[in-house]
């Protein structure tokens, strides 16, 4: 990258003293040799094919009066630290390495993959809780389990979405990425506490309702029966998640649709998002979810592809 405090003040200079005498300069303030070069190539005072076989003086040639033979002391002042400083700065924030793009192609097909592999999982635990089997497996340590492989598998499928945030240097999405792994990590943190202080958490989130369960937590047939009522905490726990769900999604949402136009499927994605976590607060939002769930998938394996 040109270094514009050299070009600008070789432009400014070059006409008036040597070109030797300008680089001393240049060079005692903190500039590098590569800077020069570039700076007079970039002025058309020396050409790429002239680099390391001549010497910076012999550049002065092509001014078309002599120059005199030391550059104003004011130099120092023009050239300072602090004009240093900045221009390291801007020269380290253009030179960050990006990671390649096999390396974000496998970071997103890992978050596609983990996408498929959540769908599978919830059809699962659809079938151990839902019809007949409900009151056989809740709570169950297959449940459990289950439960906790979705939200490891919502987790790193977020991950593919911070990658994409990465890639196209979005930081809303990678904020609303790392706020979902955030609420996905308390879920869990608050799923161990559940398991390891069964007592103390059913208190809190059932109430009463434990004194004439036959088990420390009730079943799902009494959670239903008593929620407007015993389970009073765990509803008002219950809102809270979804509107932080909610939130999310919304967030995530608005920043994938700003990426329309350089990721595939991600306006028609961006748009079930935002609804379906407006939504979410009244139930119906859930559907849209589903289904941008399913398109985030192609979405991440899409791009995966494009990189």
């Amino acid at each position: 990258m040109v270094n514009r405090v050299v070009v600008d003040y070789l432009r400014n200079y070059g006409g008036k003293y040597r070109i030797e005498d300008l680089t001393k300069k240049i060079l005692a303030a903190g500039y590098s040799e590569e800077d020069v070069e570039e700076a007079l190539i970039a002025l058309n005072l020396k050409k790429p094919s002239e680099i390391g076989r001549t010497p910076l003086a012999s550049s002065e040639k092509t001014f078309s009066f002599k120059p005199s033979a030391t550059p104003p002391e004011g130099f120092f002042r023009r050239i300072s630290k602090r004009d240093v400083l900045v221009e390291k700065k801007q020269q380290e924030k253009s030179s960050v390495k990006k990671l390649p793009p096999t390396s974000f192609s496998r970071r997103l097909k890992i978050g596609a993959s983990f996408g498929i592999f959540l769908i599978f999982l919830m059809i699962l635990l659809l079938f151990f809780c839902g019809g007949v089997f409900w009151e056989v497996y809740l709570w169950s340590p297959l449940v459990l389990i289950l439960l906790f492989l979705i939200l490891i598998s919502f987790i790193l499928f977020f991950y593919g979405f911070f990658t994409l945030g990465e890639r196209y240097d979005s930081g809303l999405m990678k904020v609303a990425s790392l706020g979902f792994v955030a609420f996905l990590l308390l879920l869990m943190v608050f799923g161990f506490l559940l398991m390891i202080f069964p007592e103390v958490i059913g208190d809190f989130l059932f109430g009463s309702l434990r004194e004439s369960s036959t088990s420390q937590i009730p079943s799902l047939k009494e959670i239903y029966n008593g929620l407007t009522t015993d389970y009073f905490s765990l509803f008002i726990v219950m809102f809270i998640c979804t509107l932080i769900s909610s939130f999310l999604n919304i967030l995530l949402g608005v920043a994938l649709f700003r990426l329309k136009k350089q990721v595939e499927y991600a306006k028609i994605t961006s748009i079930l998002m935002i609804i379906g976590g407006a939504l979410l607060i009244l139930g119906v939002g859930a559907l849209a979810l589903i289904v941008a769930l399913i398109l985030g998938i192609i979405l991440l394996f899409k791009a995966s592809k494009n990189l």
